[in-house]
């Protein structure tokens, strides 16, 4: 008998909710804890996690934290956002910045000498840096989660700038924990599957390393139906905001040079294991950006279950 998978992404929002709200439920009342912190950036994913958290404890039992180096009224906007879309009181809202902190987590000046892009621009030199034919390279043989071995200036400047990013968001992950533990709460992170699958998060950092991770199975196609489904307004759904690294706008685009909801169609195939032809084929997509996609599906499946354990009594 022929096994027929079924490739459609749509979600029953009601269904998916009451699933995770459980899950969330019995995951605190295992940990006893009083409530639940969410890690919020105002984009689309952290809006759905807070939903489904607020579904889960009732918002009295609701913080959220926004850590970020942006301006002070950038971080006042996004309070704003939670309060308006939310209804969660200024009191739950945790929000301060990390910039003095996180300094010398972001300093390249050492580094300067090798390009030569004065620290000015620092905030946009990884973008600067990804469009170089050069570096460009660098990221469709390996990725984000991977760099490896490097040769030559260039490539290890990439490497260093990609550590520096992802230290910045493991220093905000200690911040996130230190709020959490002392206050008794569940930390609740925004990561989802499309990312999970892709490697395009920083491991134990700022979004990933957390007690739970409520949009771990759905992909963004999906995460955006669950956040129709809560009511949140379309221009943030739309929003194709990025936190990656400075300077990348839209993560999906960035490396696969497609749109999200097409990088998830390509992903669930894979995890079908059918053919990177007949996915490119049916899909209508040039062979080479589906290869793309499955060459950073195939290096992540190593950060999944980090840290690795020799078993040895088996």
């Amino acid at each position: 008998m022929i096994k027929v998978v079924n490739f459609d992404l749509t979600i029953n929002p009601s269904s998916v909710k009451e699933k995770i709200v459980s899950i969330i439920t019995d995951t605190m009342q295992k940990k006893e804890t009083e409530g639940c912190l969410v890690i919020f950036s105002g984009q689309n994913d952290s809006f759905a996690a807070a939903n489904l958290t607020i579904e889960a404890t009732g918002i009295e039992a609701v913080k959220l934290v926004i850590i970020s180096d942006v301006p002070k009224k950038r971080r006042e906007q996004i309070a704003t956002i939670a309060k308006t879309e939310l209804k969660i009181p200024q009191n739950q809202i945790i929000s301060f910045n990390i910039k003095e902190v996180s300094k010398k987590f972001e300093s390249i000046e050492e580094l300067v000498p090798i390009t030569g892009i004065p620290v000015s621009r620092q905030h946009n030199i990884s973008h600067l840096l990804l469009r170089t034919n050069v570096v460009q390279k660098i990221v469709e043989e390996k990725t984000f989660s991977h760099i490896g071995k490097t040769h030559g200036s260039r490539d290890k400047f990439f490497r260093e700038l990609i550590a520096y990013s992802k230290a910045r968001k493991r220093l905000k992950t200690i911040l996130a924990y230190l709020i959490a533990e002392k206050e008794n709460l569940l930390l609740v992170s925004k990561t989802n599957k499309t990312e999970y699958k892709t490697g395009l998060y920083t491991i134990f950092g700022y979004g990933h390393a957390a007690d739970i991770m409520p949009l771990g199975d759905l992909y963004r196609t999906q995460v955006l139906q669950l956040s129709e489904y809560f009511g949140v307004p379309q221009e943030i759904r739309d929003h194709a905001h990025s936190d990656i690294m400075p300077g990348v706008v839209n993560k999906y685009q960035y490396f696969f040079e497609l749109e999200s909801n097409i990088v998830d169609k390509i992903l669930i195939r894979l995890e079908a294991k059918i053919e990177v032809n007949s996915i490119a084929e049916e899909l209508n997509i040039e062979i080479e950006k589906v290869n793309r996609v499955k060459h950073f599906f195939d290096v992540s499946k190593i950060q999944e279950v980090l840290p690795i354990i020799p078993y040895i009594n088996k």
